[in-house]
């Protein structure tokens, strides 16, 4: 018998994958189930015992069913459903993210066109996220999360072309844009950070964080050589923060600082570089050099 504290994770997984030969293209059909159950344990208020301070049951089923046509094609598509039926419930004395019943689904198209000198690539797809948050009330009648039933849906897109201009010059170039809804913690929280000393409310009017990006890339490649360029600008619409407010919260005998979930616009730009060199007279030597850099803005509730 271990002595708290420690942690216990059990995973179970079933997973069923199929691949359907029709004429030309294929089915793919997909199917899971997962349950994850993690327990946190503390030492109890008596020596020797223990208690499930976090005590979290988790099951997730997923599906994905697509038909692809020939890919040995000059043109080609993807077409497919895909969703996510997960339950999360808290057994302990305390929580992380309230009771939830997340139900995902999505329709897609993905497309493809060969030339000699050109790939085009580009799909779309539209999502439905709807959440289901329950009340958690903790054994010492606490409410750590407030009700609530939320639904967000949106499309998302991505289109691209490789220019292959020599045998050893390939020029990328892609615009994409997608959405990333508030999760149940960002929506519910209210209470102390578990583990921490640090106080966090949510916000259940939060919107989905919507983003837009372009991106460029070059590479060059010879037997010996190698060099990569990318530049990238990518802008969030309502992109979630967590945001000190500079006050503080009395709970028990602790002073807390107090948190919220804000957000705002914001902007990440910016550039890689990389290069290579690994002669083929010498295949023991390989020297790589690379080179991020990353700009973010924020536009916030609080300023920028």
């Amino acid at each position: 018998e271990l002595e708290a504290p420690y942690l216990d994770v059990n995973s179970k997984i079933l997973s069923w994958q199929n691949s359907i030969i029709l004429g030309s293209g294929s089915l793919q059909a997909n199917f899971s189930m997962q349950n994850s159950k993690r327990i946190e344990y503390e030492p109890g208020t008596t020596a020797g015992t223990k208690e499930d301070r976090i005590d979290l049951d988790l099951n997730t089923h997923t599906y994905d069913v697509h038909y692809t046509t020939d890919p040995s094609k000059m043109a080609g598509i993807t077409a497919g459903v895909q969703g996510m039926m997960q339950h999360s419930k808290n057994e302990g004395e305390s929580a992380i993210v309230p009771n939830t019943s997340t139900t995902d689904a999505g329709v897609y198209v993905l497309g493809r066109y060969d030339l000699k000198k050109f790939t085009f690539l580009g799909g779309g797809r539209f999502d439905q996220r709807s959440l289901a948050l329950s009340s958690y009330i903790t054994p010492d009648n606490i409410t750590l999360f407030s009700k609530n039933d939320l639904t967000y849906r949106a499309p998302s897109y991505a289109l691209g072309t490789v220019w292959k201009v020599s045998n050893d010059f390939t020029v990328r170039l892609n615009g994409a844009g997608g959405f990333t809804p508030p999760n149940a913690y960002q929506l519910a929280a209210n209470g102390r950070k578990e583990g921490g000393y640090r106080y966090e409310r949510g916000d259940s009017s939060l919107k989905a964080a919507v983003n837009r990006q372009l991106d460029l890339g070059l590479s060059y490649d010879r037997p010996s050589i190698g060099f990569t360029a990318s530049v990238y600008h990518n802008s969030v619409n309502n992109f979630i923060y967590l945001n000190p407010t500079g006050t503080n919260i009395i709970s028990g005998s602790d002073t807390l600082s107090y948190y919220n979930y804000l957000q705002g616009n914001a902007v990440l730009k910016g550039a890689e570089l990389g290069f290579d060199i690994h002669p083929q007279t010498l295949s023991w030597i390989d020297l790589a050099v690379n080179y991020g850099m990353v700009r973010g803005t924020l536009n916030g509730n609080n300023g920028n």
